[in-house]
Protein backbone atom coordinates (compact mmCIF):
# COMPACT_ATOMS: atom_id res chain seq x y z
CA UNK A 1 0.00 0.00 0.00
CA UNK A 2 2.84 2.42 0.84
CA UNK A 3 4.46 1.69 -2.53
CA UNK A 4 1.20 2.50 -4.28
CA UNK A 5 0.81 5.82 -2.46
CA UNK A 6 4.44 6.71 -3.13
CA UNK A 7 4.08 5.91 -6.86
CA UNK A 8 0.90 8.02 -7.12
CA UNK A 9 2.59 10.91 -5.32
CA UNK A 10 5.62 10.70 -7.61
CA UNK A 11 3.42 10.61 -10.73
CA UNK A 12 1.42 13.63 -9.49
CA UNK A 13 4.60 15.62 -8.86
CA UNK A 14 5.96 14.73 -12.30
CA UNK A 15 2.76 15.87 -14.02
CA UNK A 16 2.64 19.09 -12.00
CA UNK A 17 6.26 19.91 -12.86
CA UNK A 18 5.64 19.21 -16.55
CA UNK A 19 2.57 21.44 -16.56
CA UNK A 20 4.44 24.24 -14.81
CA UNK A 21 7.39 24.17 -17.19
CA UNK A 22 5.28 24.01 -20.36
CA UNK A 23 2.65 26.50 -19.22
CA UNK A 24 0.03 23.78 -19.29
CA UNK A 25 0.46 23.30 -23.02
CA UNK A 26 1.49 19.97 -24.42
CA UNK A 27 4.68 20.43 -26.43
CA UNK A 28 4.45 18.38 -29.60
CA UNK A 29 7.46 17.29 -31.60
CA UNK A 30 7.47 18.61 -35.15
CA UNK A 31 7.05 16.10 -37.97
CA UNK A 32 7.62 16.29 -41.71
CA UNK A 33 4.60 17.73 -43.47
CA UNK A 34 3.34 19.81 -40.56
CA UNK A 35 2.40 23.40 -41.51
CA UNK A 36 5.21 25.98 -41.44
CA UNK A 37 7.94 23.37 -41.07
CA UNK A 38 10.95 22.31 -43.07
CA UNK A 39 13.23 19.25 -42.87
CA UNK A 40 16.92 20.06 -42.51
CA UNK A 41 19.58 18.02 -44.33
CA UNK A 42 20.29 16.10 -41.10
CA UNK A 43 16.63 14.99 -40.98
CA UNK A 44 15.55 17.27 -38.12
CA UNK A 45 12.26 19.10 -38.61
CA UNK A 46 12.14 22.76 -37.57
CA UNK A 47 9.79 25.66 -38.03
CA UNK A 48 10.30 27.45 -41.34
CA UNK A 49 10.58 31.15 -40.51
CA UNK A 50 11.25 32.35 -44.07
CA UNK A 51 9.07 35.19 -45.28
CA UNK A 52 7.61 38.50 -44.22
CA UNK A 53 6.30 39.13 -40.71
CA UNK A 54 4.24 42.02 -39.35
CA UNK A 55 6.01 43.42 -36.30
CA UNK A 56 4.77 45.29 -33.24
CA UNK A 57 7.51 46.48 -30.87
CA UNK A 58 6.38 47.75 -27.48
CA UNK A 59 8.79 49.56 -25.18
CA UNK A 60 8.47 53.23 -24.19
CA UNK A 61 6.43 53.70 -27.39
CA UNK A 62 4.88 51.32 -29.89
CA UNK A 63 6.52 50.88 -33.27
CA UNK A 64 5.34 48.77 -36.19
CA UNK A 65 6.76 47.49 -39.41
CA UNK A 66 7.59 44.47 -41.50
CA UNK A 67 10.59 42.19 -41.11
CA UNK A 68 11.72 39.73 -43.74
CA UNK A 69 13.23 36.63 -42.16
CA UNK A 70 15.72 34.57 -44.13
CA UNK A 71 16.48 31.13 -42.73
CA UNK A 72 19.41 29.00 -43.82
CA UNK A 73 19.33 25.63 -42.11
CA UNK A 74 18.78 26.30 -38.43
CA UNK A 75 19.98 29.94 -38.49
CA UNK A 76 17.79 32.95 -39.22
CA UNK A 77 18.16 36.71 -39.68
CA UNK A 78 15.36 39.27 -39.77
CA UNK A 79 15.81 42.48 -41.78
CA UNK A 80 13.47 45.46 -41.53
CA UNK A 81 11.81 46.15 -44.89
CA UNK A 82 9.29 48.83 -43.85
CA UNK A 83 7.81 50.71 -40.92
CA UNK A 84 9.13 52.80 -38.07
CA UNK A 85 11.17 50.20 -36.19
CA UNK A 86 14.09 51.97 -34.49
CA UNK A 87 17.72 50.88 -34.32
CA UNK A 88 18.85 48.50 -37.01
CA UNK A 89 22.31 47.48 -38.17
CA UNK A 90 23.84 48.97 -41.30
CA UNK A 91 22.38 45.94 -43.15
CA UNK A 92 18.93 46.59 -41.67
CA UNK A 93 19.14 43.58 -39.34
CA UNK A 94 16.89 43.59 -36.27
CA UNK A 95 16.82 39.98 -35.01
CA UNK A 96 18.87 36.81 -35.45
CA UNK A 97 19.19 33.40 -33.86
CA UNK A 98 18.69 29.69 -34.31
CA UNK A 99 15.62 27.51 -34.63
CA UNK A 100 15.72 24.07 -33.04
CA UNK A 101 12.50 22.17 -33.67
CA UNK A 102 9.76 24.26 -32.12
CA UNK A 103 12.10 26.49 -30.11
CA UNK A 104 14.23 29.54 -30.80
CA UNK A 105 17.68 29.73 -29.24
CA UNK A 106 20.61 32.17 -29.24
CA UNK A 107 18.21 34.96 -30.13
CA UNK A 108 19.70 38.46 -30.37
CA UNK A 109 17.63 41.60 -30.88
CA UNK A 110 19.22 44.85 -32.08
CA UNK A 111 18.58 47.76 -29.69
CA UNK A 112 19.96 51.23 -29.03
CA UNK A 113 22.62 49.42 -26.97
CA UNK A 114 23.56 47.09 -29.84
CA UNK A 115 22.84 43.36 -29.99
CA UNK A 116 21.08 42.13 -26.84
CA UNK A 117 20.42 38.53 -25.90
CA UNK A 118 16.70 37.83 -25.82
CA UNK A 119 14.24 35.07 -25.16
CA UNK A 120 11.79 34.10 -27.86
CA UNK A 121 8.86 31.76 -28.13
CA UNK A 122 7.14 30.38 -31.22
CA UNK A 123 3.36 30.29 -30.89
CA UNK A 124 0.25 29.57 -32.90
CA UNK A 125 1.72 26.70 -34.97
CA UNK A 126 4.65 28.77 -36.19
CA UNK A 127 2.59 31.83 -37.14
CA UNK A 128 3.67 34.05 -34.25
CA UNK A 129 6.91 34.81 -32.43
CA UNK A 130 7.15 36.70 -29.14
CA UNK A 131 10.56 38.15 -28.27
CA UNK A 132 11.43 39.55 -24.83
CA UNK A 133 14.57 41.66 -24.54
CA UNK A 134 15.80 42.74 -21.10
CA UNK A 135 17.80 45.96 -21.36
CA UNK A 136 17.95 48.74 -18.76
CA UNK A 137 14.56 50.27 -17.92
CA UNK A 138 13.07 49.69 -21.36
CA UNK A 139 12.57 46.00 -21.90
CA UNK A 140 10.92 45.73 -25.29
CA UNK A 141 8.43 43.05 -26.18
CA UNK A 142 8.30 42.33 -29.89
CA UNK A 143 5.51 40.37 -31.54
CA UNK A 144 5.97 39.02 -35.05
CA UNK A 145 2.99 37.64 -36.98
CA UNK A 146 3.39 35.77 -40.24
CA UNK A 147 1.89 37.65 -43.20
Amino acid sequence: MKKWILMCLLLSCTLACNTATTGGAKVQALKTGMPNTVALPDGKVVYDLNGEWDVTLRACTTNTGVIKITQEGDRFVGVVVSGNLPQVTEKGEKVKGRVEGNELTNVSFYTWQGWAMSTAEIKNSGNEIVIETAISEASPTTILKRK
